[in-house]
């Protein structure tokens, strides 16, 4: 046996070379979706193997491979959706067990890898309600491992998924939509091995105790959804491998005329559309079987045939092809395409017919290779015309198909096919705009089927020249549209307008600290249309909150209360554009902050209360607040709530007047607010659990050191302690007030420090030599030269060692935004890592944060050219000002930051590849 194979494998060889043959390879299916293969010979001057120089090149970095599953490799393409709000499309794969989202430009946007195999492509869709997209992708295999997953926008898996039936193979895509009228999108899809039929929530429960149901086999195709009766309630079109066809209501009972089944038929792949060709308000059901009898069929709400149907198969065969249903020549009338595996031999395999199964004029089209993915259309050209778009079951010399053929029977078009690396069978033609540049690209799922672990998924990219605004997209994603419902609508051209005006909101109260995507922006935009007032329409507005141009911040987060506008673009699918804004104003002097700090002895779990709402929850020792946005010139009352049992343990009435020292225009900014002393009930009054205040001072200085604060915590009538604060680097480093004032309650004065190193040491009874806590801290990791309120809380602690008790510890407490120390947001730049700076180029800013002028002090190591840069959060430089140093050591610049707008700021020295980074905060008080 050994020698016949040997033999008849160099015959093969011998007849190849000896009579000019080519050698290609026809892709079919196996009962559990496995791409199977088998080898043919073409002759030399058959067309497939005529080389040919594509007309639309790929676009760079395209074609990217990804890993493939040895037998289960991806159907029925990509998904193309905007997935981060950019405008742009990008590209969603599922291949093997990932799901992986690039970018036009062949950047990961984010991939996550699964459990199960992914073989169908997700659907995407505003699944929870929340105006964001979300990702629902199926899995399944062999061994069976099926989950359902739900992603937002981001990559992030959705709370309470995947999901897994018993580890249940789901072989579909979901559809998705919403069936009971609550907002959020129901997700539909079968499971293979149990034969079951699930609709859920978004939250992964069923959507009511109907489901799921079971069906007479396995479910075969990705289900369709549509109003089929007119009714006012979507129904569930599913099937059963066994030819058996489902219309479900939403109970899960069968419609009238459901289940149906044609004799010697069967289902597979081939997931039908809703269409409605009378007008008449109900669909009907177009799809395809194969089988003894195949056949394509349409079927009415009833589920009798309509006229004219089924219509065999020409030539028998059988056909995975989902059809497709566009109005081809703008008549009003829908035609039907569909079509059929064939082999190397030229045969009849794509399919034209009208509402009542009359083959149309110029088909069907006759070629070598037959076409099972999802055909697409799309006028490819620019000539006006639709074409049609589709793949092919063949590959010869390693490469697949993407064909494209006029309708007028003249062919293929010039340029076509592309020729992908691999196999295309039971994929297509992706149609969107990846790129940005407004010119439609191809995205073409192709595969290597050597069934090895080394076998490869392509995702092809081609720049076909031909505008969005021109190429007429009818049809282009499988099942035409990214929710997979298969309904069909009339295609309405876009009418084209000339944005005029746009409708004016309210202004906004936004609190300090609120986030971005906390603020209550409208999530469409009314807008005028050709200067007509009574010619309107809404578009969906595109936020882009933090224009550095009008905000001063895009941390995320705004520093300040003002002046603010947000900044967006309005855009609907059919290209109308406009700007928008919002104004969000506070009226002067309306508002002021307060934070507050937990420094107590024995509070380790408390509530605290803001006029009888809950402000904190378990808010414990040593904890601090964030800011906290109040109203002026009105009582306020802070109460401190035992967690367990509700007890007030402690209030505080409060008014904070529209005066000196608390509105935002003077030069204090806010109000501290420390919860400090005992609970015991045997404590001396002076003692007892009261909360103390103080101004946060916040008008930066312009001297050359840092400022500091201490307040005293330490609340144990036992003992005596004094306070001696000593320097790493100089013993009189300090100046200002005297630490030996202050007590319990109370506040030091304000004490100024020319290093950002020192160190501070508790020492009892005035014995110098009685060291018992020191604590070593660096200012310059926290803020700059001349920013004064930093405190260093001095917490209670026992006097003797050998007695359990706490012992102190130092709390930097930043003062209030605006002046004084902000906390800076958490944006990564590739601008340098500030905490890697070069420590021989060194230096610091002052005052920080800064108004107006700034001075920028530096070490230099080195003499040359020094650069100077300002960039702001999002990276982009801002302004550059060049130095020629000729002299080593310390030098003084002036940096005058008066025309930028309050925000977070980073300033970067080059000098001779040393670089040098530090943040600066512009509070744009000048």
């Amino acid at each position: 046996m050994k020698k016949i194979i040997l033999f008849c494998i160099i015959l093969t060889a011998f007849l190849i070379q000896t009579f000019g043959q080519t050698p290609a390879v026809r892709a079919y299916l196996d009962d559990d979706g496995r791409v199977l293969t088998e080898e043919i010979i073409i002759d030399a001057n058959h067309p497939l193997a005529e080389v040919r120089d594509e007309g639309f090149g790929q676009v760079e970095p395209w074609p990217i491979r990804v890993p493939a599953h040895p037998n289960f490799k991806s159907f029925r393409g990509v998904t193309l959706a905007d997935m981060d709000g950019d405008g742009v499309e990008e590209i969603l794969v599922a291949a093997f067990n990932r799901i992986h989202v690039f970018k036009g430009n062949g950047d990961i946007l984010w991939s996550y890898t699964l459990i199960g195999t992914a073989t169908y492509p997700p659907s995407v869709a505003d699944v929870t309600g929340d105006g964001n997209l979300e990702v629902v992708q199926l899995t399944g295999g062999i061994p069976n491992n099926g989950r359902v997953y739900i992603f937002n926008n981001q990559g992030e898996v959705m709370p309470g998924f995947p999901l897994s039936y018993g580890n249940q193979w789901i072989l579909s895509a979901p559809a998705l939509a919403d069936l009971d009228g609550d907002g959020q999108l129901e997700i539909v899809f079968g499971i293979r091995t149990v034969n079951e039929l699930h609709v859920i929530k978004a939250d992964g429960s069923p959507m009511n105790e109907n489901w799921p149901v079971t069906l007479v086999g396995i479910p075969a195709f990705t289900p369709s959804i549509g109003d089929i009766d007119g009714n006012g309630h979507p129904e569930i079109i599913a099937s059963a491998s066994n030819g058996t066809l489902y219309a479900f209501d939403l109970n899960g009972q069968p419609k009238p005329g459901f289940p149906v089944q044609a004799p010697s038929t069967g289902f597979s792949y081939q997931s039908p559309l809703l269409v409605d060709f009378d007008g008449d308000g109900t669909l009907d059901i177009v799809g395809a079987t194969h089988g003894d009898a195949p056949q394509y069929y349409v079927r009415k709400h009833d589920g009798e045939y309509r006229e004219g149907w089924p219509v065999p198969v020409p030539g028998g065969g059988w056909t995975y092809h989902p059809p497709t249903v566009v109005d081809i020549n703008d008549d009003g009338n829908f035609e039907i395409f569909t079509a059929k595996p064939v082999s190397n031999v030229p045969a009849p395999m794509l399919f034209g017919f009208d509402p009542a199964g009359v083959m149309l004029e110029n088909f069907p089209v006759e070629k070598a290779g037959g076409h099972e993915g999802f055909l697409s259309v799309v006028d490819i050209d620019g000539d006006g015309q639709l074409d049609l778009i589709f793949s092919s079951n063949l590959m010869v010399e390693q490469k697949g198909f993407i064909h494209a053929y006029k309708t007028d029977g003249s062919g293929e078009v010039p340029g076509f096919p592309l020729r992908p690396d691999g196999f295309t069978f039971m994929n297509g033609a992706n149609l969107g705009d990846v790129t940005g540049d407004g010119i439609l690209n191809i995205v073409a799922l192709s595969y290597e089927q050597t069934f090895s672990a080394t076998d490869s998924t392509v995702i092809n990219v081609y720049h076909t020249g031909i505008p969005m605004a021109d190429a007429n997209i009818r049809f282009g994603t499988y099942k035409g549209s990214n929710t997979r419902t298969g309904l069909v609508m009339p295609f309405e051209e876009p009418e084209i307008h000339l944005v005029t005006g746009v409708q004016a909101f309210e202004p906004l109260e936004v609190p300090f600290g609120t986030p971005v995507e906390d603020l209550d922006l409208p999530a469409m935009a009314e807008v005028e249309l050709n200067n007509d007032p009574e010619h309107t329409t809404m578009l969906q507005v595109n936020w882009e909150p933090g224009d550095p141009e009008y905000d001063g911040s895009i941390s995320g987060v705004y520093p300040f209360i003002g002046h603010l506008v947000l900044t967006g673009n309005i855009e609907n699918p059919d290209g109308i554009t406009a700007s928008i804004h919002v104004e969000v104003m506070e009226e002067e002097y309306d508002w002021t902050f307060i934070r507050l700090m937990n420094a107590s002895n024995d509070l380790s779990d408390i509530h605290i209360l803001l006029n009888w709402e809950v402000l904190l929850t378990d808010f414990s020792t040593g904890m601090t607040s964030d800011t906290i946005h109040v109203k002026m010139n009105q009582m306020h009352t802070l109460d401190v709530a035992h967690a367990g049992n509700g007890d007030v343990l402690a209030s505080y009435e409060f008014i904070l007047e529209n005066d000196y020292p608390y509105h935002y225009y003077d030069e204090t900014f806010g109000m501290q607010i420390i919860l400090a002393g005992k609970l015991d009930a045997e404590a001396p009054e002076e003692y007892a659990l009261s909360f103390f205040t103080r101004p946060t001072t916040t008008e930066p200085t312009d001297t050359a050191g840092f400022l500091i604060r201490f307040f005293d915590a330490y609340a144990n009538p036992e003992a005596e302690t004094a306070y001696e604060v000593t320097t790493m680097i100089e013993w009189d480093a300090w100046w200002g007030s005297d630490l030996s004032e202050i007590y319990f309650g109370h506040f030091s004065g304000t004490l100024m420090h020319s290093e950002p190193h020192f160190a501070v040491e508790i020492h009892f009874d005035t014995d110098s030599e009685s060291t018992i806590y020191e604590n070593h801290i660096d200012l310059g990791k926290h803020y700059g030269w001349g920013c004064p309120g930093m405190f260093v809380i001095i917490l209670d602690f026992h006097p003797d060692p050998d007695v359990d008790g706490s012992y102190p510890h130092f709390l930097l407490l930043p003062p209030m935004p605006h002046g004084g120390m902000v906390q800076a947001p958490d944006v990564t730049l590739d601008i340098g890592d500030i905490s890697a700076n070069d420590l021989s180029f060194s230096g610091l800013i002052y005052p920080n944060p800064a108004g107006s002028l700034v001075t920028l002090a530096l070490n230099l190591p080195e003499t040359g050219y020094l650069v100077i840069e300002t960039i702001d959060v999002t990276g982009r430089l801002l302004n550059t000002v060049r130095k020629q140093i000729e002299l080593t050591g310390g030098s003084i610049f002036s940096l005058d930051v008066s025309d930028l707008p309050a925000g977070f700021y980073t300033v970067r020295c080059r000098l001779n590849g040393h670089v040098f980074s530090i943040p600066l905060i512009v509070t744009g008080i000048h």
